[in-house]
């Protein structure tokens, strides 16, 4: 199988330089790039081994951005917290010479798997999270739908606490209008004051309809209008809307 090494870092690529017989090239630190997606295009049964030192934030959204131009590419980098075996935990990769280190041990590993495998291992399936609460955005998302932070922004440091709440019961659906740029959107919620937010501009959306949905029996609409006109019958409205 033959496939390229990419790194944005002078250190790494002297290392894989030194390592490897494949082609290995250094280029700038962010995907996010015309030239990245002319590459693609251009050439989109090239395959590629991306070996990154970067931010968590330029991870996220590099990882992203591959996924959806669906290149064929697996991505290595420090953002990625470092596992001991032994010790079972994790570390964070500090300094690019940290990094190199664990690229010692990995790299064999990767050529090993890599040698005579199929296109399989490079299709990126990412899901891109906000930084801040770990929710899923989709791919044109430029602010997370549940909390309002901008794409790429926050700590990601994200860890599950307690446990897994299992809600029962009617939900409502509800139409949200943004009062700032008019976007709107429809959801299930069993929450009254639960906030959503603009993927478009960030801003805390309204909510201007709801209705109480029948348990097993959500509304088969199949354009915007015949739901509008759902939520609009007065008489099965939620009581208490």
């Amino acid at each position: 199988m033959d496939f390229t090494y990419i790194t944005n870092n002078e250190k790494i690529y002297d290392f894989l330089k030194e390592n490897t017989q494949r082609e290995v090239r250094l280029e700038e630190t962010s995907l996010i790039a015309d030239k990245w997606s002319d590459l693609i295009k251009d050439d989109p049964e090239s395959r590629f081994v991306m070996v990154m030192y970067e931010s968590k934030s330029i991870s996220n959204e590099n990882r992203a951005f591959l996924a959806r131009e669906k290149a064929l590419a697996r991505y290595y980098s420090n953002a990625t917290d470092l596992y001991d075996a032994e010790m079972d935990q994790y570390f964070v990769i500090s300094s690019v010479e940290d990094y190199i280190e664990s690229l010692k041990k990995q790299l064999p590993i990767i050529e090993s798997n890599l040698k005579d495998a199929d296109d399989s291992p490079f299709k990126i399936g990412y899901r891109l999270r906000c930084g801040n609460c770990g929710c899923i955005m989709g791919c044109d998302d430029k602010y997370c739908y549940f909390c309002g932070t901008p794409r790429g922004e926050g700590p990601f440091n994200i860890f599950p606490s307690g446990g897994v709440d299992i809600l029962y019961g009617c939900p409502d659906l509800t139409k949200t209008t943004c009062p700032n740029c008019g976007k709107f959107w429809y959801r299930h919620t069993y929450s009254r004051d639960e906030d959503t937010y603009c993927t478009l501009c960030g801003t805390k959306g309204e909510i201007v309809k709801r209705r109480r949905c029948e348990i097993y029996e959500f509304p088969e609409c199949e354009t915007i209008e015949e739901l509008d006109a759902w939520l609009d019958e007065k008489e099965n409205k939620d009581s208490d809307a």
